[in-house]
């Protein structure tokens, strides 16, 4: 997930994204890494890639939501 600069995150065992909170996540864990000062690709979307702390590559696993099954 890619946030912009100004976005308040408070992080223990969840996530909370926002003031109000408008997004909460689990990390129960302790998984759950927050990177700074990251530049993401231009053609980012949610999940289409990963970042390791390093760089970035792309989601094997993407699949466009924009694009619709094809009925059999």
């Amino acid at each position: 997930m890619v946030l912009d600069d100004s976005e308040k995150i408070v992080i223990g065992t969840s996530i909370e994204i926002g003031y109000p909170v408008r997004i909460t996540i689990d990390n129960s864990e302790g998984l759950i890494k927050l990177y700074e000062n990251v530049t993401p690709p231009e053609d980012y979307k949610g999940k289409r890639y990963c970042f390791d702390g390093v760089k970035w590559t792309f989601n094997q696993d993407w699949r466009n939501p924009n694009l619709t099954a094809v009925k059999r």
